[in-house]
């Protein structure tokens, strides 16, 4: 966002107005409780967002039509309008975005309120809109962020409220608390969400996808995470191909690389690497699940029947042990 103080602490339900079109302006008594009663600003609030397609946009509306599902409990003044009674999202969710003004929206797609500003480009478009506004939201990736170790010149992430607060505050046990985002609050995230590898086409295309994400529920969870995939073929024509993606695994995954000869000219530790950019650190129940399934890619000769099925995977309450790839450091090392 684009604020005088560059800080902003937005509750669900202030979110879920905002984003429904509901708030339109930054003195909006709702943004100025979650604020400790202090205006942040004043003026129309200008909702950034993307024209093309978009995985931001799939992730935020995913998770915007999973939280905002019904009736919140609005203290005065949020009883009388323009709030309404229920803040359940009826605008769709996908990466396609729209702006029709209507409710039966298509599949795969957003329709946002007529008012947000649309651009396309990527989120340095974004960002740039954004800094050149004041007054402006919007939503990027964590790399564009001001917390990002690449991008200093980023702008500031608003704190937002949790379902884990939520929860307490329902069973009269806290009060109010908003959570910036860091990759200590995604990582945690990932870290309590499922592992699924279905086979979704035939006769062998697997998505190994991360599921129950679009709601986090940890006491410390920044509450809007997303997740990064890599492609990979099941077989492949070339031993050497094949070899390839499971030393590149080792490589990416490992915490380091347990043989330095085999290092690209570097041993790199992969926790930090995506710490200082604001990515979530990949658990290590995560990590070995990764590992072993790539261990399955096989030669194209030996791929006949399909590898058996897994079932899906609590990652926070799994025992699984590292998973040792390959066996040969050997092998990995030849390729180098």
């Amino acid at each position: 966002m684009n604020l005088p103080n560059g800080t902003l602490k937005l509750s669900r339900a202030t979110y879920c107005a905002i984003a429904d079109g509901v708030i339109t302006r930054w003195e909006d008594p709702a943004i100025t409780r979650d604020n400790n009663n202090i205006p942040v600003r004043t003026g129309p609030l200008t909702f950034v967002r993307r024209s093309d397609a978009s995985g931001e946009t799939l992730y935020l509306s995913n998770h915007l039509q999973t939280v905002c599902t019904g009736r919140f409990n609005f203290p005065a003044p949020y009883k009388a309008a323009p709030y309404p009674a229920d803040l359940l999202w009826k605008r769709g969710a996908g990466a396609t975005s729209e702006a029709r003004g209507q409710t039966d929206t298509l599949a795969d797609t957003v329709d946002w309120p007529d008012s947000f500003l649309a651009v396309q480009g990527g989120d340095d478009v974004v960002v740039r809109t954004i800094r050149n506004q004041q007054g402006t939201l919007g939503y990027v990736g964590a790399a564009y962020t001001n917390l990002s170790i690449d991008r200093r010149s980023g702008l500031p992430a608003a704190r937002l409220q949790n379902q884990s607060n939520l929860t307490a505050i329902a069973l009269n046990q806290a009060l109010p608390q908003y959570y910036a985002a860091s990759a200590q609050a995604t990582g945690s995230a990932l870290s309590n969400s499922v592992l699924d590898t279905p086979f979704v086409d035939a006769p062998f295309v697997r998505e190994v996808a991360l599921n129950s994400y679009s709601n986090p529920t940890g006491s410390s969870d920044y509450p809007l995470v997303s997740v990064i995939y890599g492609l990979f073929y099941e077989h492949y024509n070339q031993q050497l191909e094949v070899d390839q993606c499971g030393c590149f695994g080792l490589w990416a995954l490992q915490n380091p690389y347990p043989d330095p000869v085999f290092n690209f000219g570097s041993n790199p530790n992969p926790n930090p690497i995506a710490q200082n950019r604001t990515y979530g650190t990949l658990s290590g129940p995560l990590k070995t699940e990764v590992l072993a399934i790539l261990a399955e890619i096989k030669l194209s000769s030996q791929f006949a029947l399909r590898p058996v099925p897994r079932p899906p995977i609590q990652l926070a309450s799994t025992s699984l042990q590292p998973y040792p790839l390959l066996g040969q450091s050997s092998k990995c090392r030849d390729l180098r």
